[in-house]
């Protein structure tokens, strides 16, 4: 659909393998692989939809179309099939739907073809890691009882996580809702002693500072939030939400208008945006508007928490490149929190797999998911849809049983166990090492996996 009306309709097969609609095409374009993806930028689709109330004459797409001609700009199509994709074609509202079928245009043409990624950056300050997290735990007591409250348990939120982060580098926090991943960037934030671990932020650790020193920390780390709205004060300019972080760190009024138009025209917004507010904004924009505060204090580091779960594909992938622009451009380092497995190999450079509060699988994104050797990361990478009905249909998934365990529940041994799919493929011995020992990360090629019997680990991930 675009515009209120159906512009292309067909099977699955149809519509995904011969697409004769530019804005289908598109949209497929904008949507990452997780086979392919981190190769190459995704492509997006310029300008906005137009006004469902001011329609303009002609095709609705034409102003965003990269193959508009005049007849585009004057007719809108009818919703038929194109003659010269034989009988059996399916309806395409486009007035070059038959140039497209035929082959006379090419579909990848369509849109320029995405430039490849550049090579990421160290930033001149130095290559030494600007984030570095040790054997970081958060336990919350579990209370029970009924006026007179007592702990019952201890939830396990965030148990033993070690990761760094270098400039010019994004580290990836994968795993099901409730692994921890959220607690840890918040613990992260925080600035504070944590309750085990160490946190260095640009080798200072943050555990041992006073508050004045951690109020200067607070400008090397800032942080964009999943919900763009939620995120920003409805009642402020843009403009105003944009320097907030400078207001904070008591900067001049001259000097926060000054970085203000700067940072909008950085993340692809006009200056003069900044007397509008949040509500004037599309979803993209606002994201871009989080972006900008988060830039504001010029960090050394960013960390971003489902930044584009809730963004159509087309605005998703403009968003997804700009960050990569930023973190050549800038140097800056970031935390990236996501289930999206695809929108992660697109965009980072490491991943630490969670599991129950845990790091189970670590490394070189190309490493940890060319070759999954956890079962749990084997689990969650054959989960991940792959934009071809084809190949959907064809593809064997690893099953895991039942629901992520509460992390308040005590589980003796390898956590994951309970339902491993691999666990149930073992021996009673190897099972009673399971059963035992929680395993440690251990090196497997470039990367490194809690898990006892790798080698022995017969799935593969289609």
């Amino acid at each position: 659909m675009y515009a209120g009306k159906l512009v292309e309709v067909g099977t699955a097969n149809e519509v995904f393998h011969a697409p004769t609609m530019p804005y289908t095409i598109g949209l497929l374009r904008s949507v990452p692989n997780i086979r392919t993806a981190g190769t190459q930028r995704l492509v997006t689709l310029a300008g906005r939809p137009p006004s469902l109330s001011a329609l303009p004459r002609g095709c609705p797409f034409a102003d965003r179309c990269p193959l508009a001609i005049a007849v585009c700009r004057e007719v809108e199509p009818a919703l038929v099939p194109p003659v010269a994709a034989g009988p059996s074609a399916h309806p395409a509202a486009c007035h070059r739907a038959d140039e497209i079928a035929s082959g006379a245009i090419p579909r990848p043409a369509v849109f320029p073809v995405a430039d490849a990624l550049p090579d990421a950056v160290r930033a001149a300050r130095g290559t030494d890691d600007v984030l570095t997290v040790r054997g970081l735990k958060r336990h919350f007591p579990l209370l029970g009882g009924g006026f007179l409250r007592r702990p019952v348990g201890t939830v396990r939120a965030v148990d033993g996580v070690s990761f760094e982060v270098a400039p010019g580098r994004t580290f990836a926090l994968v795993g099901e809702s409730g692994c921890g991943k959220t607690t840890t960037v918040l613990e992260v934030m925080e600035l504070a002693k944590p309750q085990e671990g160490e946190i260095l932020l640009d080798g200072t650790d943050v555990g041992t500072v006073g508050r004045s020193e951690r109020r200067a920390l607070r400008s090397d780390i800032q942080m964009v939030f999943q919900d763009a709205a939620a995120a920003v004060d409805p009642r402020l300019p843009v403009g105003d939400v944009i320097a907030e972080p400078l207001l904070a760190q008591g900067a001049p009024r001259a000097e926060r208008d000054a970085r203000v138009a700067e940072l909008l025209e950085l993340v692809g917004l006009d200056r003069s945006m900044s007397e509008r507010y949040p509500h004037e904004f599309s979803g993209g924009q606002r994201q871009r508007i989080g972006i900008a505060r988060g830039l504001a204090t010029r960090p050394k580091i960013l960390i971003l928490d489902e930044p584009v779960s809730a963004l159509d594909v087309s605005v998703q992938a403009g968003i997804i490149n700009l960050l990569e622009d930023l973190k050549v451009e800038l140097g800056l380092a970031m935390v990236f929190v996501a289930h999206d497995l695809a929108i992660v190999r697109q965009i980072a450079d490491e991943v630490g797999v969670m599991y129950l509060g845990r790091i189970i699988e670590q490394g070189p994104i190309a490493e940890v998911f060319g070759t999954p050797r956890h079962p749990y990361t084997q689990a969650l990478m054959s989960a991940a849809p792959i934009p071809d009905p084809a190949i959907e249909r064809s593809r064997e998934r690893i099953v895991l049983d039942g629901d992520l365990p509460s992390p308040a529940q005590r589980i003796d041994g390898c956590r994951f166990r309970t339902r491993c799919p691999l666990y149930r493929m073992l021996d009673a011995d190897a099972r009673s090492l399971c059963d035992s020992v929680d395993p440690e990360l251990e090196p497997h090629g470039d990367a490194r996996v809690a898990c006892h019997h790798v080698e022995r680990n017969p799935l593969v991930v289609a």
